[in-house]
């Protein structure tokens, strides 16, 4: 499964996992994990540890992301990006946007 989600009662975070690919193809599970989010949680965090290619679907809806927990007023972060997936976050200049640890 390309999307996996995750939450952590003791540190009220709720993490989304993608693997592989990260484009188009996995639009309606990432709103499916979006819609999961609950104003109660903490902290939102999706992990790119295992993606090996974005492209600029998943640009947008990182955005749509960062836009929902902006709104509950969440922590929002972006982890683990590696190789293409850090360059292509680097040149969409996503570090001024949102943290990516």
């Amino acid at each position: 499964m390309a999307i996996t989600t995750q939450f952590n009662p003791e540190t009220e975070t709720f993490t989304i996992k993608i693997s592989q690919q990260f484009n188009f193809s996995v639009n309606s599970s990432f709103r499916n994990a979006m819609q999961k989010i609950t104003s109660d949680m903490k902290t939102v965090v999706v992990d790119l540890q295992n993606v090996e290619y974005l492209d600029s679907s998943a640009l947008g809806m990182l955005l749509l992301l960062q836009d929902h927990t902006k709104t509950n007023k969440q922590n929002f972060y972006l982890f683990g990006a590696k190789g293409e997936v850090k360059k292509s976050l680097d040149i969409a200049k996503f570090g001024l946007l949102i943290t990516i640890k």
